[in-house]
């Protein structure tokens, strides 16, 4: 069962990764074509707390695979292990 517990937990980081870096990629294509300064303002402050979230699950995935032991967990989706970024 904690194995289980753990695995779905690594899934939905990889997701909510997956997510944020696809948010992000969406959010410079938008900062670029941005013409308005407030809006131009607004996408950047979106854009660095979206680089935070994208700090934070990196670091937890971390914490994650080193509780997991020398086997560690799956991990696709983070760098270093096939990225979809």
């Amino acid at each position: 069962m904690k194995s289980e517990v753990r695995e779905l937990l690594t899934e939905e980081l990889k997701d909510a990764y997956s997510a944020e870096k696809q948010a992000l990629r969406c959010m410079q294509k938008a900062l670029r074509k941005a013409s308005a300064n407030a809006l131009r303002e607004g996408i950047q402050l979106h854009i660095d707390q979206t680089q935070v979230q994208i700090e934070r699950l990196e670091q937890a995935h971390g914490e994650d695979e080193r509780a997991a032991g020398p086997q560690g967990l799956r991990g696709d989706a983070w760098p270093g292990r096939g990225s979809p970024a």
